[in-house]
């Protein structure tokens, strides 16, 4: 087959759509299907072909809300000019399934929306966008959603008239990373952490991910185990010209079309770890930005994941939790309640949810849990086990994509 998967951000962007994409187009172009990927232009790529996959990228931004700008004509005529079997639509609300709304009832393909939870779909600025969706989703042949239980599939749903499209596969991890899993003191000792309890959070650098959550819980936990708090995130310090006149163009851009206030998260991170590190001789906190190969490792050598994001669908990083035998501890976000019931692999926190629909994680409830778990290793090694074993029987690459290799095939 000659596969097309269109997704706003990819490889070497981070992120877990990016992830979900990259498993997809390598699983499918390693048994020999044709894979290509179109996606926004990185300064940071430096090849357009990797693990046989041909990468086309755009110079576009936006969404059918904000408004779309760049080479959007391009975009439209390479997936409409083409002959593609199946083209695979990773995300709505951007550019990439946006622009092609209008045309999809033109394209011969088998057309396959991933929704990824409509984030957007109580938002009054949003109506005119969903409106128009409702009119074009009957031109799709399929859709894959993560869950049943969020907003997406439940929108679908009432405005489609054939049931038979729609398919449910959850998200997972990477066997290739983490099937070969050691005991925690041997990945420990590489970050000089043996007698430590180690707590990780892993999210994009913007304050929805909720990082300055995490860290106001943990400095109002009162311990006197030695615990060690890691925030990873994917902030650059690159001191490349064309990179920093890239982002410096990028944030001119989101400033005029989000309208978003500023705020400094580094700084306040930096300042508030320096103030804890300083006062508290058995807590301490470490903000990094790990390669890839490095984070695995932390991930395996943490025993407790916090998770705080304030918008989400079905986030990787649970399921990479998962597999590294962390007890997690989350709120209601997304159907990250639904994996954690599920498993048993957690607590789950308090929350409110603000007139914007996000959901904002309970910082003094959050500590309350996190010392809970912070004094009782037998919980820990309850929930971690069975994390593993959930990870291991059902939510890893191998068997999830036999699920979508027959929805393609179909």
């Amino acid at each position: 087959m000659k596969i097309l998967i269109c997704c706003e951000n990819f490889y070497p962007s981070i992120g877990g759509v990016q992830e979900v994409c990259m498993q997809l187009a390598k699983r499918f172009s390693k048994i020999d299907h044709k894979v290509y990927v179109a996606t926004s232009w990185n300064p940071y790529r430096k090849s357009n072909k990797i693990n046989g996959i041909q990468i086309i990228d755009f110079k576009i931004f936006g969404n059918f809300t904000r408004s779309i700008v760049g080479e959007t004509q391009k975009y439209i005529d390479y997936v409409c000019k083409n002959d593609f079997d199946v083209i695979l639509i990773y995300a709505a609300q951007q550019w990439s399934c946006d622009l092609l709304l209008k045309y999809i009832p033109k394209i011969n393909a088998k057309k396959i929306l991933v929704p990824c939870g409509f984030s957007k779909l109580y938002d009054r600025n949003y109506l005119p966008y969903f409106d128009f969706l409702k009119k074009q989703l009957n031109y799709f042949d399929k859709f894959i959603f993560h869950t049943k239980l969020y907003r997406d599939f439940q929108f679908i749903k009432k405005n489609i008239i054939d049931f038979n499209k729609l398919y449910l596969i959850p998200n997972c991890a990477d066997e290739n990373e983490f099937d070969d899993l050691k005991i925690k003191t041997f990945y420990k000792k590489k970050f000089n952490n043996e007698n430590e309890i180690i707590i990780l959070t892993n999210g994009s650098f913007t304050l929805d991910k909720g990082l300055k959550d995490v860290l106001d819980a943990f400095s109002i936990l009162n311990t006197d185990k030695n615990i060690k708090l890691y925030i990873n995130s994917d902030f650059r310090n690159d001191h490349k010209m064309i990179v920093k006149i890239v982002n410096f163009l990028k944030n001119i851009l989101k400033t005029i079309l989000f309208k978003k206030t500023n705020f400094n998260l580094m700084k306040y991170l930096k300042n508030k770890s320096k103030e804890i590190n300083m006062k508290n001789p058995n807590k301490k906190i470490e903000i990094v930005n790990l390669k890839r190969d490095t984070l695995i490792e932390l991930y395996k050598s943490s025993d407790i994941f916090i998770f705080a994001s304030k918008i989400e669908y079905s986030p990787l990083v649970i399921f990479e939790a998962m597999a590294s035998a962390n007890a997690l501890i989350s709120h209601d976000v997304g159907n990250v309640k639904e994996i954690i019931n599920k498993t048993n692999s957690g607590l789950i926190v308090n929350n409110q949810i603000d007139s914007s629909r996000k959901s904002n994680i309970d910082i003094h409830d959050l500590a309350n849990k996190l010392k809970l778990l912070v004094d009782n290793k037998e919980l820990i090694k309850k929930f971690s086990s069975n994390g593993r074993s959930h990870y291991i029987n059902f939510y890893n690459w191998k068997k999830i994509f036999i699920k979508y290799e027959n929805i393609f095939s179909k």
